[in-house]
């Protein structure tokens, strides 16, 4: 279990860094405007939620009603931030008339408690005080205030992560339609970020409530555990948003789907073109490879390129120039004693990590496993 020392150590850190990214943010010129003012609101909320939780870290007495308020009502706000900056992020053309009325419920939140705390702050800081102490002594803590309060929180930060998780989805779609490589694009850090943000957040969140109204092992020390995973949570994001790589979407070239008879007339013949070229000139060993580059080799336009894909058997661009690099890598794997992770990095591979997933999707084996065979 953490100690109250190290808890505390840990948020005057977390401080330390949302203060430096904060700053940072404020310097940087590459991060586009709308999404540098959501990166520094989110900073803004976990400086502040540190450093509330470090004024109450030994779980003290408290005698300010506003310190208890603020701390509850700031959770309200991590789903609407996070997401937030993730449409700003990704999908930067779409209309933020109305993005006001999504703040709505914490708003009408805040002030609710802001009242209380403002017309009877004796009897909010008795009442926090009381569990305080009953959590120290784990008794059971039920009330039908504090059921709506959890199950509010919870289900708003749940819509927000899933409203997050289908704009990277449909952006990830997006640029698997256009690039043969996204390792070093940004809808890899979100993703991994959103799967930390359930791991460190939703099912910590579901667990400390569950056992706040029924309490099965300390409440107090899985507190601790919870901040500490806060805290960690921060520092992720902060080092992925400091180092993240942006390619907008907007930039690819959007043109009116062709369905004609034309075309439908001529697919055959395209699609023995495409793979002759693929074949013949080997353009998926160039790691930069777009859609709109095979495009004009095809002497086609994308939107022509992208239904011949669909009509293949390949799911996407992506899925397409990369079976033909795993298809490479498979023959050189039995004819060489080439390393494997370099037979991946010469036939367009950005990344080990990728290339052993998509490999093993296509053969069901390891590249280990393929050469042994």
């Amino acid at each position: 279990m953490f100690s109250n020392n190290l808890v505390a150590f840990l948020l005057i850190s977390g401080i330390g860094i949302s203060v430096f990214v904060f700053f940072h943010l404020l310097r940087q010129n590459g991060i586009k405007l709308f999404s540098r003012r959501i990166a520094l609101g989110i900073q803004l909320l976990w400086l502040v939620r540190f450093s509330l939780s470090f004024a109450k870290v030994d779980n003290e007495i408290v005698n300010n009603a506003y310190l208890v308020i603020y701390d509850q009502s700031l959770f309200f706000l991590d789903g609407l931030l996070v997401w937030l900056y993730i449409r700003t992020l990704l999908q930067p053309k779409k209309s933020f008339k109305k993005i006001w009325l999504h703040f709505i419920p914490f708003t009408a939140l805040f002030i609710y408690l802001s009242l209380i705390a403002l017309l009877n702050p004796n009897n909010v800081i008795e009442i926090y005080n009381t569990n305080i102490v009953k959590l120290g002594q784990n008794e059971s803590i039920v009330s039908l205030r504090d059921i709506i309060f959890i199950i509010l929180l919870l289900t708003i930060n749940i819509i927000y992560l899933v409203k997050s998780v289908n704009i990277t989805k449909s952006y990830n779609d997006e640029l698997k339609q256009n690039l043969s490589n996204i390792d070093h694009l940004t809808v890899n850090w979100v993703q991994k970020f959103q799967r930390l943000w359930i791991a460190f957040f939703i099912v910590p969140f579901v667990i400390y409530f569950i056992n706040y109204m029924y309490p099965i092992i300390g409440r107090v020390g899985f507190g601790n555990i919870m901040m500490v995973l806060f805290v960690l949570l921060s520092i992720i994001f902060n080092s992925f948003l400091l180092e993240q790589v942006y390619k907008p979407v907007s930039l690819f070239t959007k043109e009116t789907s062709l369905e004609n008879q034309n075309f439908r007339n001529e697919k055959l013949q395209l699609l023995e073109k495409l793979e002759s070229l693929l074949q013949k000139e080997q353009y998926y060993l160039d790691e930069d490879l777009s859609l709109g580059q095979l495009a004009t080799y095809m002497n086609i336009k994308s939107v022509e390129l992208t239904e011949l894909i669909k009509m293949s058997p390949y799911e996407n661009f992506y899925d397409l120039i990369n079976s033909y690099r795993i298809d490479e890598v498979k023959k050189q794997l039995k004819e060489t004693d080439e390393q494997i992770i370099q037979l991946a990095y010469q036939n367009g591979f950005r990344s080990k990590s990728t290339f052993n997933k998509i490999f093993k999707d296509k053969t069901a084996m390891t590249p280990k496993e393929y050469r042994l065979s």
